[in-house]
């Protein structure tokens, strides 16, 4: 598949699947749905940000961005050990799912989950499994 054919301006092959889930950069996650962005730096196969480390398997990079997949995070409404805290900013029920917004100290996350039951205000714990954080392959421009 060739993004470049939905939109022009996009520069990236693959397949579906890896566009969808293992994108470049910015432009192409975005255009799939996920704007999920956490900047950190990568050290000695560890990428690290104020929210998340998890292993990776790329050079040192003083700056560097990894992605999550709204749909791969998890919200639990009690305390859960590593689990990070958050505050429901707002939400959007869309029939069979309900999609938030999430703030976790300087950071906005989108959730996608399948319970409705959640409200602005309230706090949760985030779940981000590293094995479904991705590192953006593109250099940061500053």
């Amino acid at each position: 598949a060739d993004a470049s054919r939905a939109d022009p301006d996009l520069q990236e092959s693959g397949s579906p699947e890896e566009l969808f889930y293992q994108p470049a950069d910015r432009q192409v996650s975005s255009f799939f749905g996920c704007n999920n962005f956490i900047a950190g730096n990568v050290r000695n196969g560890q990428f690290r940000s104020g929210l998340v480390s998890c292993p990776v398997s790329m050079a040192d990079m003083e700056e560097a961005t990894a992605i999550i997949r709204p749909e791969d995070i998890a919200l639990q409404t009690w305390d859960t050990a590593g689990g990070i805290s958050g505050k429901v900013e707002q939400l959007q029920f869309e029939g069979s799912t309900t999609r938030l917004l999430v703030r976790a100290g300087q950071q906005l996350l989108t959730v996608i989950s399948v319970r409705p039951n959640f409200s602005v205000g309230q706090e949760v714990k985030l779940l981000l499994p590293p094995e479904r954080i991705h590192l953006l392959t593109e250099r940061v421009r500053p």
